[in-house]
């Protein structure tokens, strides 16, 4: 395996990792450690098909601000090589989407929602841990747009 572990991960997270158990590694570690671990792994060439898709969600919903620990631009590269990665086949697109962020942000980030008291959510929480002003934008969403699709 082409893969040098940050030494600090507990021996329970190397040994699944040696083991092929990613997702069960993913798991194991800190929130924001979830986003650095699969782009080590994926980089590795390690992750692949529904593999890379389940590794990415645990990652992605892990972290609380997944896209500040790890460049969106590795996070668009890895979504793109797990396509499709649609896990809420049952919505249609366009659609509008909405994202609870702070106002200074101007909107621009990866994660929204299909769902107005999710992204509602965010935005109380950016307020309340940022203590900035925060807000809900408003999209409407292509297909060609959308590089994940969980809840």
């Amino acid at each position: 395996m082409d893969l040098d572990l940050d030494p600090d991960y507990p021996e329970e997270v190397v040994e699944l990792v040696e083991a092929g158990r990613y997702v069960d590694a993913l798991q194991l570690v800190f929130q924001s450690e979830a986003s650095r671990l699969v782009v080590q792994l994926f980089d590795a060439g390690l992750l692949r098909g529904d593999v890379l898709r389940e590794c990415l969600y645990v990652a992605w919903t892990k972290s609380q601000t997944p896209a500040l620990v790890v460049d969106p631009d590795d996070w668009c590269r890895m979504f793109r090589a797990a396509a499709p990665m649609n896990l809420v086949p049952d919505e249609s697109l366009p659609a509008v989407a909405y994202r609870g962020a702070s106002l200074s942000s101007e909107g621009v980030g990866m994660s929204w929602s299909t769902n107005a008291e999710t992204a509602r959510g965010f935005a109380q929480r950016t307020a309340n841990v940022a203590r900035t002003d925060a807000g809900i934008f408003v999209a409407t969403v292509a297909e060609s747009a959308v590089l994940a699709r969980f809840s």
